[in-house]
């Protein structure tokens, strides 16, 4: 936009496979005299998120970023958005 002032937009897409736990409740935990099995699967999740920002550049070597991530869409992914900021120093 100009010498000092930048626009940002990040885009991210992220999937992440299925976890799967297998064990048994031992009698001491679940209250029962004998033990039980237990199975569990996640399955998969993906989400797209985008993060536009704005930038602001006091020098050639410091600013600061503010701007949000947004989760945009996804499988079995909960809709957020999170404020970020970050300042940005060169040596």
């Amino acid at each position: 936009m100009t010498l000092n002032w930048v626009a940002a937009l990040e885009v991210a897409y992220a999937h992440n496979g299925s976890a799967r736990v297998t064990g048994r409740y031992l009698p001491l935990f679940n209250g029962a005299s004998t033990s039980a099995s237990i199975e569990s699967d996640s399955g998969s999740s993906s989400s797209l998120s985008l993060a536009p920002a704005i930038e602001y550049n006091w020098s050639s070597t410091a600013g600061i970023i503010i701007g949000a991530k947004w989760v945009a869409a996804g499988r079995n992914t909960g809709a957020a958005i999170i404020p970020v900021a970050a300042v940005n120093l060169v040596f």
